[in-house]
């Protein structure tokens, strides 16, 4: 077998199910079990920081499907004992190789479930930590200083980044 067949070989199947044998060995990758604690500190140090930077509403899946690529790029090279450059390579040309029918963004799809691993077994407790911390700003909003009517900044530290006034329509009043 040559190296593009161990890495073609473990990307057969439904790669979308979540019980699919890469997808379990990656959440070990990601989990510590192969590089060791130290790795699995660092995974979620980097979850946390991306949390933190762009919170719940900014943009968040997009960056954790940033960060979870070249993580599974890594866990391929490693565990074909190949570079990065050629795992990513056959990564990319299988996905593009995959009956396709409705046209749908196969690689973009399984990114966005390897991200929704990575979040479930490494952050979930932080995230809905700063879920629950978001919504009671939300409950709360009413209440700022004094009972004073929100501002665009307050609207800001809550994370919304544009408001688009819609006029009541006449007698709603």
């Amino acid at each position: 077998m040559t190296i593009k067949t161990d890495i073609i070989r473990d990307l057969q199947g439904d790669l979308m199910d979540s019980d699919h044998a890469t997808r379990r060995l990656f959440r070990c990758w990601l989990d510590g079990s192969y590089l060791g604690e130290y790795h699995k500190k660092s995974n979620v140090a980097e979850l946390k920081a991306l949390v933190d930077e762009f919170g719940i509403c900014n943009g968040l899946d997009a960056a954790i499907n940033r960060w979870v690529i070249p993580q599974f790029v890594k866990y391929t090279a490693h565990d074909a004992k190949c570079s990065y450059g050629y795992a990513q390579k056959v990564i990319v040309e299988h996905f593009k190789s995959l009956p396709n029918p409705d046209n749908k963004d196969l690689l973009f799809l399984f990114t966005s479930d390897l991200g929704k691993d990575a979040v479930d077994i490494l952050i979930e407790d932080y995230l809905n930590e700063v879920r629950d911390a978001h919504e009671k700003q939300i409950l709360n909003f009413g209440l700022i200083e004094n009972h004073r009517s929100p501002t665009m900044d307050d609207l800001k530290a809550l994370g919304v980044s544009k408001v688009t006034w819609v006029p009541a329509e006449k007698g709603a009043l």
